[in-house]
């Protein structure tokens, strides 16, 4: 399964239970000094959250609601 259907098949099934986030700093997938663009992981948020609010649940209040943020 590639990571757009995956993406889709976790949103349908528990979007209420989903974090956005990256392996920062890539050190698994890098050699030491190369540099990766995060802004092409960022870039590719909207298509594999294409609804806006199932974005805004991911991005934002997830991440509220588990790290307790007032």
């Amino acid at each position: 399964m590639d990571a757009p259907e995956f993406a889709e098949a976790l949103v349908t099934s528990a979007p209420n239970r989903i974090l956005w986030g990256t392996d920062w700093p890539h050190s698994q997938r890098y050699n030491i000094g190369d540099q990766h663009d995060t802004g092409e992981l960022v870039a590719i948020i909207p298509h594999l959250l294409p609804n806006e609010d199932d974005r805004h649940q991911v991005l934002v209040q997830n991440p509220l609601r588990l790290f307790d943020f007032k």
